[in-house]
């Protein structure tokens, strides 16, 4: 794009030296015939008319090539947003697609996370219904047990009540068993009279009601069966 402009201004200058060459030719050829014409003159002129011409020439290819440079900095600059756009592009882009990756694993993870605790609810669910129903049976039982216990209890009731009355219908009498007695003789001590009755001091003590060791001659005393 740089060389078109410069072609462009060239070939303005161009037109216009040539523009400027065909008056001073038009102007060459037409003074004869109007007035006397010095030649130096005139060659001077057309010198310095060339000078002038090559000098603004000299600028503007100087205007061309400082246009130039801009126009390509300004490329570069172009180059380096549109770099940077791009990198930024692609950045977002990747980001974006690990963002999105991030939250499809995470996604997956809640999923996972979501089914298990589905499959858990459903076992404790199966867990409990069969803990109820052994609840059930067991309250089953133990009402079961609980009329029988009662049933029973009324059958030993009415059980004691038959013995009570049959009993007292053959009006049985306890028998007592007969105490046998021991005369204290001389010599004797509550250790010698409990080893010979094969018992001990202290059981004739609480059978006979002694609280000391002593006993006299003649004095009864009781003897365990």
């Amino acid at each position: 794009m740089s060389q078109d402009v410069r072609c462009v201004f060239l070939r303005k200058e161009i037109f216009s030296f040539l523009f400027l060459m065909l008056i001073f030719h038009t102007y060459a050829v037409a003074a004869p015939q109007r007035m006397p014409f010095n030649q130096n003159s005139q060659g001077i002129e057309i010198r310095t008319a060339l000078e002038r011409l090559k000098y603004e020439l000299g600028n503007h290819d100087k205007e061309i090539q400082v246009l130039d440079q801009k126009f390509e900095n300004l490329q570069e600059v172009i180059q380096g947003f549109k770099s940077l756009l791009t990198e930024n592009h692609e950045q977002h882009q990747e980001l974006v697609k690990t963002n999105s990756n991030a939250h499809e694993l995470r996604l997956d993870e809640m999923e996972s996370t979501v089914k298990k605790m589905l499959q858990d609810l459903k076992s404790f669910q199966t867990t409990l219904n069969n803990s109820t129903e052994t609840v059930l049976h067991i309250e089953q039982k133990m009402n079961q047990l609980t009329r029988a216990n009662e049933i029973q209890s009324t059958n030993m009731e009415n059980m004691q009540a038959a013995l009570t009355t049959l009993l007292d219908a053959l009006q049985i009498q306890p028998i007592a068993k007969e105490m046998k007695l021991y005369e204290v003789k001389d010599g004797d001590s509550l250790g010698k009279i409990a080893q010979n009755y094969k018992t001990s001091v202290k059981a004739l003590k609480e059978l006979n009601g002694l609280t000391q060791d002593r006993i006299k001659k003649g004095q009864k005393l009781k003897l365990p069966q």
